[in-house]
């Protein structure tokens, strides 16, 4: 894989809509300020578009929580979820997940395939044991969608 990085910290502060309170959260990542290619992979993904979207769908430590059960969640850039199960999971209502995925959707991470079933953008995020082959496939699935 060819690819220029620089660390970096990263600061989220995250605030709790009920209490108002904030937090704040450390993160050291590598960041990635072109896009980089993985070997036999003809087309490129970008790590700045994944952190970019986390910081513009996740809105506090919840909402992280959430988003990183959902991408645990995820096999082959497919995301089954059930909101009601996710909900009680985390304590919040069904419409608070519902939107949850809403913003992803809105920001382009996800796309709906049908009822709870949501295709993870292949250009930003590429599920463990998913060949390159595999994602390619996606890449082309997700712009035809």
């Amino acid at each position: 894989m060819k690819i220029s990085t620089t660390t970096d910290i990263v600061d989220y502060s995250l605030i709790n809509n009920e209490t108002g309170e904030v937090s704040s959260i450390n993160v050291s990542q590598k960041v990635s300020n072109t896009y980089y290619s993985i070997k036999g992979l003809r087309t490129k993904i970008t790590m700045n578009s994944f952190a970019e979207k986390q910081s513009l769908v996740c809105k506090s430590s919840l909402d992280l929580q959430i988003f990183w059960h959902m991408m645990q969640k995820t096999e082959r850039n497919i995301l089954l979820i059930n909101q009601k199960e996710t909900a009680r999971l985390f304590g919040v209502s069904p419409d608070k997940i519902n939107k949850f995925i809403k913003r992803l959707v809105d920001v382009e991470f996800l796309k709906k395939k049908q009822q709870g079933v949501y295709f993870v953008n292949p250009y930003i995020f590429k599920s463990p044991k998913t060949t390159n082959e595999i994602i390619e496939q996606l890449q082309e699935e997700w712009n035809n969608v």
